[in-house]
């Protein structure tokens, strides 16, 4: 019995060790973090940098809308007449929000959200001592969600610096400082739970997920690593989860803000085609070893991409010496691409590998780089589509934007063609990278590569061009 109970005695003076823990869980290691143990040091050595920002701006009351389908409601109307009067359309109020934000330069600059800053009139912020200051927008960038604003004072600023976001580590402890449901300073911890995350919140999503806990009125605030370094800037939550954070990567804004500061806003490369996601299904088709890469679905017209002689159906590999595995890689890697430069563009076309050098130019605001399809399902017998020749007389008909190849009439549900994702009144202009005019071309294209499981079809839907698979049927 006595040996029995030895090892467990033993274990609980090693357990209660740990949980008292040494002279050094109260002290920075050898690489300068604070370890877990330490929180209050560190809170102490970063805090006095967030602030918490409000702002205000004027709207008018006579253009508020009611619940979606309501604005013409009675009860609607009575309720603007009782709390803002009939004479509405000459009636003003203030809309005011709350978020976080961080000092950068002991100068003043302040990196926040955008959406936080946003149209907004009057921009005041409370540092963690009182004391308070009115900021002005300097720059701001929807894209990325990214602003900054200036507070201008003779005063002492306290401010942080950013770190390697790249460096993160998944499991690697993160601390977050924000303003939550307007609270005031809150310190919350956590862990880092994923990075690249894409939230289709933009072009350009690469989010770090974190657990530390983010509320509304966090947003702009900073995520901090165990030496008090920058890694992130809180942006997004889950509405319905608990524990899940997104924090837009320190590399992002280290990129952006130099811009912001000197012009206001970001100037960003311009490629000029449309792209999707490589799934297992088109790697097969396009005979790929892996679900890698940016697959073309359509190149605009007088871009950079066009004039360089990239085509549908390329895959993009590489981009400036930068390996593309996500198809969300390609967009961010050409968005930080200084304007006017050559760069090289590594493509698979038709099996072979070919390297193409694109010039790349400004993208304009109104046009929207990147998009993506959904990744396709099949798995019955039929291929379920009724189909009409497009004809220049049915286009105009139908108001179709090409007058050329096979309008879907309809898709049955549940078949191949309704699980790869075709809609009814997309026209399919290419099988098996043939192209398409008639039922007779539609028949001949799909024999074609006879020993694959799918067939390669590519859309044309709303002005754009995406490729699908859809499985073969059983013979």
């Amino acid at each position: 019995m006595l040996r029995n109970r030895k090892p467990k005695f033993l274990m609980a003076i090693v357990i209660l060790s740990l949980l008292m823990g040494s002279s050094r869980t109260f002290a920075e290691n050898e690489s300068g973090s604070f370890i877990p143990g330490n929180f209050p040091e560190l809170v102490k050595r970063v805090s006095g940098a967030v602030l918490n920002i409000s702002t205000s701006r004027v709207v008018d009351m006579g253009n508020l809308v009611g619940p979606p389908g309501n604005q013409n409601n009675e009860e609607w109307q009575e309720f603007l007449d009782k709390y803002f009067g009939k004479n509405r359309e000459k009636s003003h109020g203030k809309q005011q929000s709350l978020g976080t934000g961080f000092i950068i330069d002991p100068k003043g600059y302040i990196v926040t959200n955008h959406h936080v800053v946003a149209k907004a009139d009057d921009i005041q912020v409370s540092l963690s001592d009182n004391r308070k200051f009115k900021a002005k927008l300097i720059g701001s960038d929807q894209k990325t969600d990214l602003a900054l604003i200036k507070i201008d004072t003779k005063e002492t600023l306290p401010f942080v610096t950013f770190g390697n976001s790249d460096a993160l580590d998944i499991g690697q402890w993160v601390l977050a400082i924000g303003n939550p449901f307007g609270l005031g300073h809150t310190v919350t911890a956590g862990i880092v739970s994923a990075k690249g995350r894409v939230l289709n919140l933009g072009p350009y999503d690469d989010f770090i997920q974190t657990d530390a806990s983010i509320n509304p009125g966090n947003s702009g605030g900073p995520l901090f690593n165990l030496k008090g370094e920058v890694v992130g800037i809180n942006t997004a939550i889950v509405a319905s989860g608990q524990g899940i954070g997104f924090a837009i990567p320190a590399k992002i804004a280290q990129e952006l803000i130099p811009q912001l500061k000197d012009t206001g806003k970001v100037i960003r490369g311009w490629l000029g085609v449309y792209i999707q996601k490589v799934s297992p299904e088109l790697a097969d088709a396009f005979s790929l070893k892996n679900a890698e890469g940016a697959l073309v679905s359509q190149v605009m017209d007088k871009s950079p991409a066009k004039e360089a002689g990239i085509k549908s159906g390329d895959i993009i590999t590489r981009f400036d010496g930068k390996k593309i595995v996500e198809m969300n890689d390609l967009p961010r890697l050409v968005a930080s691409t200084p304007i006017n430069k050559k760069v090289s563009v590594d493509l698979v076309r038709e099996g072979k590998n070919v390297t193409i050098p694109v010039t790349i130019t400004q993208l304009k605001d109104e046009i929207e780089p990147a998009v993506e399809s959904k990744k396709e399902k099949e798995d019955t017998d039929k291929l379920g589509l009724s189909l009409q020749e497009v004809t220049p007389d049915s286009a105009r008909q139908m108001k179709l934007k090409t007058d050329k190849g096979l309008w879907v009439r309809n898709v049955e549900e549940g078949s191949p063609s309704d699980e790869a994702g075709i809609h009814d009144g997309d026209v399919i202009v290419e099988v098996n990278r043939e192209a398409v005019h008639t039922l007779k071309d539609f028949k001949k294209a799909i024999k074609k590569d006879g020993k694959k499981e799918n067939i390669l079809v590519l859309l044309y839907r709303n002005g754009s061009s995406i490729f699908v698979t859809v499985k073969k049927p059983s013979s």
